[in-house]
């Protein structure tokens, strides 16, 4: 009550009266009498609004987190020049004219969780369980392959990109995972080996439960004696080796146009000059389209490398004169027209075999088809050749010279040595069958592997139920019951001979077990046969793809020291996820708990 004395007989006493009317003590007193008034129970009440209070702050944070996912999936910069102006923030003022409750938080004057060293805890937890998910998918399947590359940044760092591909026991569905990427000191195959190792430990992946390793064609890597490849199956035989498919076609592919194309990528000084799509020694489906985008623009090629010739009196106009003269004749024409002929079906093998979900018995059907398609090419010539005739005489080029007259060696003549003539259409269908028969020679020589024979064999083995399982008791004794196998395959022959289907193929098995999930349940050691050879890899083009993801993240302005190695890290591996909508509810429930 002296309280309340010297409030009534003060001299200040209206003021006081008023700030203590605007106090948090008088507003909660009055909520409770109110309360009281009602019969209400005032803790229910004040749990109600803190329940209230806590699933607002939750679909706010769900909004941010959402907000962070989406930038970085996009490869976007989260921050810009000022935090006012970064992209995050702008992103949520953006959704905020949508959401009460995300508009109610940034409105705070408490914390926000939109700090830097926040949004990068919410990028690392998004990554770590990223891993533990991909992670725990393998060690349910069992097996798995690994696939590895190497490149630099823009730093000039050699770093491995490492992917692991594993088949679903259960749907039989290939799935392949870009992991991150390692800086190397060195790039020999003891560096990489001690590398895999580490990686494989910190992952908590058994090392003998790797089926299948894919890799380019180098030396480090695909020695026999001492690559990686060889270092590993001295751990674990069962590891089949496999030489990126694609990067053996690349190879297959001649680089013929080459050094005429080249020039134009460092003599371009107007952006409004004729500009050609690159050449790329290492981009899979660029040469084909580099040789029709020449094709397509023949004639202003002509015009552009004449002006610029007359207009530029210096090295690059000399060049440009004599690229000129050479585009201007017709054998330049018929040679590009033989090239492209050839190559739109090297490219299309190629990019067939860049699929992730491909299989190794699938890629030597689509090999085979690709050699059956280059040698039926041998009797078309004269189809080529009456096109480029007419194209060429609309483009008004320089028809093709007659060869000189030669004779035959007399030692090869009964009687008088006649001359004869060449003509150009003689030579240039010589030319167009050595180039067959080099690429038929080429798919022979680097396609005709030990793998591929084995798998053959076990196809001929699931196939037809007289053969015995022999290879692969050899191979697969400690990973299949040889046994039940067996038994397992001729049920399989049973059940689909009842039903009046035909099996001719490994493809044709895969198939009927995707279309039947009983038979994967009851067929458990087939199932398990199909899954070992689903397992071998066919190319490492997942790790090209996060090459490029590389490229596009890692620029000049994000050189280290402004891109820290973890950030970086966190969102490589979420620009390679597809969908990680769980992912983002356990994050948001992690950052719950931790806070």
């Amino acid at each position: 009550m002296s309280m309340w004395k010297v409030l009534i007989t003060g001299k200040k006493a209206v003021e006081r009266f008023n700030m203590h009317e605007n106090s948090e003590l008088h507003k909660t007193n009055v909520v409770k009498n109110s309360f009281i008034k009602r019969n209400a129970n005032i803790y229910a009440q004040i749990s109600d609004s803190h329940k209230k209070s806590m699933e607002e702050s939750r679909l706010a944070l769900d909004k941010i987190i959402s907000s962070v996912f989406f930038l970085a999936k996009q490869g976007l910069a989260l921050r810009g020049h000022t935090d006012e102006s970064a992209n995050l923030n702008q992103l949520l003022k953006l959704r905020s004219e949508d959401s009460t409750e995300l508009n109610n938080w940034l409105g705070r004057t408490k914390y926000k969780w939109i700090s830097h060293d926040i949004i990068n805890e919410i990028l690392s937890m998004l990554s770590l369980e990223v891993i533990r998910n991909i992670i725990k998918q393998i060690k349910e399947n069992t097996f798995y392959a690994i696939l590895l590359d190497e490149t630099s940044d823009i730093t000039v760092k050699e770093q491995i990109s490492f992917c692991l591909r594993t088949v679903d026991k259960e749907s039989l569905e290939i799935e392949e995972y870009f992991m991150g990427f390692y800086e190397t000191p060195k790039t020999d195959s003891d560096t990489l080996f001690k590398i895999l190792k580490d990686i494989l430990c910190r992952l908590e992946l058994d090392f003998y439960n790797i089926r299948g390793q894919c890799f380019d064609g180098a030396s480090n890597v695909s020695g026999i004696h001492k690559g990686l490849q060889a270092r590993i199956k001295e751990i674990e035989p069962r590891a089949l080796f496999v030489h990126c498919q694609a990067h053996s076609l690349n190879l297959v592919t001649q680089d013929s146009m080459r050094n005429r194309l080249s020039w134009f990528k460092t003599n371009q000084k107007d952006e409004n000059m004729t500009s050609l799509r690159p050449f790329c020694p290492t981009r899979w489906t660029l040469r084909y389209a580099s040789l029709c985008s020449v094709m397509d623009n023949y004639n202003e090629l002509l015009t552009f490398l004449s002006d610029f010739s007359k207009t530029e009196h210096n090295d690059a106009g000399s060049k440009a004169n004599g690229f000129f003269k050479q585009l201007k004749t017709a054998d330049t024409y018929i040679m590009l027209k033989i090239v492209i002929s050839i190559f739109k079906h090297m490219e299309t093998t190629n990019t067939v075999l860049q699929s992730k979900s491909l299989d190794f018995k699938l890629s030597v059907q689509i090999l085979n088809t690709l050699e059956d398609t280059i040698s039926n090419l041998r009797d078309t010539f004269h189809i080529l050749w009456k096109s480029a005739k007419k194209e060429w005489s609309d483009l008004k080029l320089d028809a093709p010279k007659e060869s000189r007259k030669r004779k035959k060696p007399q030692k090869y003549e009964d009687g008088v040595t006649k001359s004869f003539e060449f003509s150009p259409e003689s030579k240039y269908n010589q030319i167009y069958k050595e180039i067959i028969d080099h690429i038929l020679s080429g798919l022979q020589l680097r396609f005709n592997s030990e793998i591929r024979s084995f798998l053959c064999n076990v196809e001929m083995f699931l196939i037809d139920p007289k053969i015995s399982p022999e290879i692969i008791c050899t191979f697969y004794k400690d990973d299949i019951n040889i046994d039940k196998l067996k038994l397992h395959r001729d049920m399989f022959h049973d059940i689909i001979k009842g039903q009046g289907l035909i099996v001719s193929s490994f493809a044709d098995i895969l198939n009927i077990f995707k279309n039947k999930s009983y038979l994967v349940i009851h067929l458990t050691e087939l199932r398990k046969c199909i899954q070992l050879i689903l397992t071998v890899p066919v190319t490492t083009c997942t790790t090209e793809r996060s090459f490029s993801m590389l490229r596009r993240l890692k620029t000049y302005t994000r050189i280290a020291g402004m891109l820290e190695i973890n950030r970086f890290k966190t969102l490589m591996i979420r620009l390679q996820t597809p969908d990680i909508s769980s992912t983002r509810d356990i994050t948001l429930t992690q950052i719950q708990h931790s806070n």
